[in-house]
């Protein structure tokens, strides 16, 4: 739902012309096995927005299966910080690093090799230690992406802070300097944490609600998924979920 929502937040603050996959959707609310075909869709969909609302600031950023993990060393005499094949993923890659070490530190021990979405035939060898950590940080993560595209906008962070460096088997990699590691946690990685949103019913922090989904996790008992929406977003979710009242109750409660 998160990235559902999330398509819908890039239409409407960047005009980018890709919609959700809303009949996967509610599909997938009435038949549970579906939901890996949905996942699969609005993924797609999301980046296709996401890869429109940075051309339309001026930036280009290649495919995530590419940009997330790098098949070569980056040869830097320093270690290298968030290597990617472009400057924008490299930024990214960063993003989403700090925000899952962050899920580790609130919720130390929670290690697995199967989650429900990642496994290690989709999030490769990584995610063998850090498979429930990927699935609870992924709305998250669509957050700080956002984030990052305003920081982008603004000129809180530009691609002056990223380097090229030589890939161990002869590519093109690069990485960020300590000044734009510096910016980047300071302008998109906290303010992700401490953005408000709608869970369980109430208004809190991205920080309080990734806690309690994390311990909901590992009890595997009132577990309730972290969905990211403000209240800005309650009228696309109430569409999306119009006739299915108890996962929209389920969601925001009484908000």
């Amino acid at each position: 739902m998160s990235h559902y929502v999330a398509c819908c937040r890039l239409a409407r603050l960047y005009g980018v012309g890709v919609e959700p996959p809303l009949r996967y959707l509610r599909r997938a609310l009435r038949e549970a096995d579906y939901g890996f075909r949905y996942e699969s869709a609005i993924m797609r969909a999301y980046w296709a927005a996401y890869k429109e609302a940075l051309r339309r600031l001026g930036f280009e950023a290649s495919s995530r299966v590419k940009a997330r993990l790098p098949r070569e060393e980056a040869l830097t005499p320093r270690r290298a910080i968030a290597p990617a094949y472009d400057p924008v993923s490299s930024m990214i890659n960063y993003v989403h690093s700090r925000i899952l070490r962050a899920a580790e530190a609130l919720e130390p021990g929670l290690a697995g090799p199967i989650g429900l979405i990642h496994r290690f035939s989709k999030a490769g060898k990584w995610s063998r230690k850090h498979a429930m950590y990927l699935d609870a940080t992924e709305p998250l993560k669509a957050v700080g992406r956002e984030l990052l595209l305003d920081a982008l906008k603004r000129g809180d962070v530009d691609l002056g802070g990223v380097e090229e460096v030589k890939g161990s088997l002869g590519g093109r990699l690069y990485a960020l300097t300590s000044r734009a590691a510096q910016a980047l946690e300071l302008r998109v990685v906290k303010p992700s944490l401490e953005m408000e949103l709608i869970y369980a019913g109430r208004l809190t922090t991205a920080r309080v609600a990734l806690e309690e989904a994390l311990r909901g996790l590992r009890r595997l008992e009132g577990f309730k998924p972290l969905v990211f929406a403000t209240r800005e977003d309650l009228d696309d979710v109430e569409y999306a979920l119009r006739g299915y009242g108890e996962a929209l109750s389920s969601l925001l409660g009484e908000a």
